[in-house]
């Protein structure tokens, strides 16, 4: 047995409730102050490491062997009782409130947690921990048990082997891996920071910093001084600043992902019950938060998950209120699941393994069926899936070819503009009529790599100064610059296409310029007025997601019909815009081409404006933005209207 320490369970005090309030996202002046709450993970995973590697250590030292059995089996006493009490209590929601198609994927990440394996699963279906949607899926969190869990199947035997014949080497081979661990966080984070985030082995290091804590302690090589007091404030600090500043724009894990490990290794290695910062940790509140903090972790996030789908506008102030019901529940569960598990004079062995077996099998066998069930043609899903509309749309945008093409059979067409221009460019890229006369590209380098948005002021200074640089975009490189100059050239036409939000055109008079200087150099110009903009709710809601949530269900005719017309109601109100308006006058003082979006959004006549595919897609797939399948429809009816009338 390793000795208790209550700072241990202070820590991971400040580990969960960081992560629930990071999860909870708690806005203040349009900010969330805990950004960078998910280092609560990283805080846990040092701690286990250091607990994992303590029991290891002690019992080869003191047996000279080691019991993977009893290793494993308290590992799955101390892990498994409870995850399967948050699934079983979970099912019964999750039939109530989910649709079919994410009923599926919950089933899937289901199987995926009790096997250890979630973070491999998400990676495959989330597009960005950070986004909206994934807060939606109710068993993201186990992401962290399975990179826990599978640095606990390898490096006990990794430990074992290192100890019985290299024993002499142990400080420097526990150095080498956590070198070459943070090596691959730092090389794989620059290429794919989303799968460098759930890669087991691009965190190993932060457990193996833990390891690394409990080796020198056994063998006496922590120095503690007067001048050591200071540490564990030092410790703090690193942990509350990496909690403030960091968020999910930082390079996470990697090199900055130091700042919070060493923070946590300082609390670790030198506080005690007899520093401030140690008397502070083991104060009753942090204790006592610290001893439910994995009932807390595994409860809260299906809770915030189920409230949201079901109600996506909740206040601080109920926030607040799950918070304290999630410690609540955390505390009974930890006194009535996890003590009693622990205990293998109160569960034997094989009645634990039983009911294992017996829970595997039944949560296995609920999945399994959810999964082969039969689902309808249109699945609420493609209404509701943001995320997946959002994949579609940034696959296009880092799989186009921006370059010139020497076509000389046909003209050539340059789109001028942020993501707007961005979908005009992927309704062309659809378009017949189009793709045989012209040639098509958009203002970009040859190949992006992420989301890019160059905007029509950004074109302006282009015009100027024969540079790509620009405070809007923040993007310069010599490829780009190189690029575009080559696309001026070679374009015929250029097409102005924006959401012209005032931010993006200063003004009329710039507008002005960029036409007067296009036309200079033997170019068309050609104005394309703004997209629709549907009315949002304060949560991002538009109509028809409205109506798929409150009715689980697709509208009949007459109510898409009634929901086309709340459609048209939103063009007008785009059609008043001061903006647009001013575009028009602009249009006519400088006999401009304008394209007018609403000719192959809209039917005037009837006062309707499409929101749905003859397959039940959405055109739209946010409150402005053109879908894949959105694209196509769109580009069948300028094909018919010859809406691209241009010699």
């Amino acid at each position: 047995m390793i000795n208790y320490r209550k700072e241990i369970d202070g820590l991971r005090a400040i580990a969960v409730i960081s992560v629930i309030l990071h999860h909870a996202n708690f806005i203040f002046l349009d900010k969330n102050w805990f950004d960078g709450g998910f280092i609560g993970v990283d805080i846990f995973f040092v701690i286990s490491g250091y607990l994992i590697t303590k029991i290891i250590l002690k019992e080869l030292i003191t047996t000279g062997s080691f019991n993977f059995h009893n290793f494993y089996e308290r590992r799955a006493r101390r892990i498994l009782p409870m995850l399967f009490t948050v699934i079983l209590v979970s099912i019964p929601f999750a039939l109530q409130i989910l649709f079919h198609t994410n009923l599926i994927e919950y089933s899937k990440s289901i199987l995926s947690s009790i096997f250890f394996s979630s973070n491999f699963f998400f990676y495959l279906v989330t597009t960005e921990y950070a986004a909206e949607s994934s807060l939606l899926k109710p068993f993201l969190h186990t992401w962290s048990l399975g990179i826990e869990e599978q640095f606990y199947i390898v490096f006990p035997i990794i430990l074992f082997f290192i100890f019985k014949f290299f024993k002499n080497y142990m400080l420097i081979l526990i150095l080498l891996m956590i070198f070459l661990s943070i090596q691959f966080s730092e090389i794989i984070g620059s290429k794919n920071a989303e799968l460098n985030f759930y890669l087991p082995t691009s965190r190993f290091w932060e457990l193996l910093a833990g390891s690394l804590l409990a080796y020198l302690e056994i063998n006496g090589r922590i120095i503690k001084n007067r001048l050591t007091e200071i540490l564990p404030f030092l410790g703090i600090f690193l942990i509350v600043i990496s909690i403030t500043f960091f968020n999910f724009e930082t390079p996470h894990p990697g090199y900055l992902t130091l700042i919070p490990i060493i923070g946590t290794s300082l609390i670790i290695c030198y506080s005690s019950s007899k520093d401030f910062v140690g008397r502070v940790l083991s104060s009753s509140i942090f204790v006592r938060t610290g001893l439910i903090s994995y009932s807390a972790y595994l409860w809260h996030f299906p809770i915030f998950a189920f409230i949201r789908l079901t109600d996506s506008s909740i206040s601080n102030l109920e926030k607040l209120i799950y918070i304290l019901l999630i410690l609540i529940l955390s505390s009974f569960s930890y006194h009535y699941i996890e003590q009693p598990f622990r205990n293998r004079n109160k569960i034997l062995s094989k009645y634990f393994w039983l009911i294992t077996a017996i829970s595997i099998t039944v949560i296995s066998t609920f999945c399994i069926v959810s999964i082969n069930s039969k689902i309808d043609d249109k699945p609420l899903s493609r209404l509701l899936d943001r995320g997946s509309y959002g994949i579609d749309s940034l696959y296009f945008e880092t799989n186009f070819d921006y370059s010139v093409k020497d076509n000389k059979s046909k003209k050539n067409i340059l789109i001028v503009g942020n993501s707007h221009a961005e979908d005009l460019l992927e309704v062309f890229t659809y378009s017949k009529s189009v793709t045989d006369k012209f040639n098509v590209t958009l203002t970009s380098p040859i190949k992006r790599n992420v989301d890019y948005n160059y905007q029509i002021s950004c074109f302006y200074n282009f015009l100027r100064t024969g540079s790509t640089f620009c405070e809007e975009s923040e993007k310069d490189n010599d490829e780009f610059t190189e690029n575009l100059t080559r696309q001026y050239e070679w374009a015929n036409y250029i097409i102005l296409a924006s959401n012209w939000l005032p931010k993006h055109i200063n003004n009329i008079e710039q507008l002005k310029d960029i036409i007067n200087k296009v036309r200079l150099d033997g170019k068309v110009p050609i104005i394309a007025l703004p997209t629709i903009e549907f009315e949002q709710r304060p949560n991002g809601d538009t109509d028809i997601e409205v109506f798929a949530k409150e009715n689980k269900r697709y509208p009949n005719p007459d109510e898409l019909d009634h929901l086309e017309k709340l459609a048209y109601r939103d063009l007008k109100n785009n059609q008043m815009d001061k903006t647009t308006w001013h575009l028009q006058n602009l249009a006519k003082e400088m006999k401009l081409k304008v394209l007018d979006k609403k000719d192959f959004q809209c039917n005037m006549e009837s006062k309707r404006c499409s929101i749905l595919n003859g397959d039940g897609y959405r055109i739209i797939w946010d409150h402005a933005h053109y879908s894949k399948e959105g694209a196509i429809f769109y580009a069948k009816i300028i094909d018919k209207i010859n809406w691209l009338s241009i010699d």
